[in-house]
């Protein structure tokens, strides 16, 4: 039966599930030293790409390639974030803890940081997986980006925050985001700000991976140093 060919719908999705399931599972793994959790984002944005572009990468080769390419930058730029995650978690615990004893003008700076900080992240691993540049420059980028296309990074928010939702809702869906609690979401993500990526891509079809570079711009862009792998 055609429909049971290895190339065949059925066993395609089949592979396409189990490729989520071992990629969340990496994910989930290196993300446990916590330090680490900034590479495993990398990594799970480097694989999701791929296979949003139809490239079918190895997912496990192809996830600790970028896992060990881009650790120190991005557990330079996961620290820094959970830095800004403690201070920000502080501040909401002790406004819900004594609302009233917080300025209603400092409440709502609090909330704008969180959000903020949360529309940096969705872009922040993404890029570091797909470009070359500093911290400094990814992060400034991420900012740009979140800011320049606000729809899609609210849209993004909405993807990464659902399943979470749903689990603290109902526990009984802790299975389902342990199989696919990073992976889809990531993958679902990746179609959203793939064509966003593209605009700062070489228009080329096919270019030597670690040879990709931007062309020179004279806008806000102009951090955005090259492409990668």
């Amino acid at each position: 039966m055609k429909f049971l060919d290895i190339d065949g719908p059925f066993m395609s999705l089949l592979t396409a599930i189990a490729d989520m399931i071992i990629l969340n599972l990496l994910t989930l793994f290196c993300c446990l030293p916590v330090i680490t959790a900034g590479a495993a984002f990398t990594a799970l944005h480097y694989v999701v790409l791929k296979q949003v572009r139809g490239d079918s990468p190895y997912v496990i080769r192809s996830f600790f390639k970028s896992f060990k390419q881009n650790f120190l930058q991005a557990t330079g730029i996961w620290l820094f974030c959970l830095i800004i995650i403690g201070i920000d978690a502080m501040d909401i615990a002790i406004i819900i803890r004594n609302p009233g004893a917080v300025p209603v003008p400092v409440q709502g700076a609090v909330i704008a940081a969180s959000i903020l900080v949360l529309a940096v992240a969705v872009y922040v691993f993404p890029l570091l997986a797909r470009f070359e540049n500093t911290m400094a420059g990814t992060v400034r980028n991420a900012l740009v980006m979140a800011a320049a296309n606000l729809p899609r990074t609210i849209l993004m928010l909405a993807i990464y925050l659902f399943l979470p939702a749903l689990v603290n809702m109902n526990t009984s869906l802790i299975p389902v985001f342990i199989l696919f609690g990073f992976s889809v979401p990531a993958y679902m993500a990746a179609r959203v700000y793939s064509p966003i990526f593209r605009r700062y891509e070489p228009e080329e079809e096919e270019i030597p991976e670690s040879a990709w570079e931007l062309p020179e711009t004279d806008n806000e862009d102009e951090d955005m140093e090259g492409t990668k792998k």
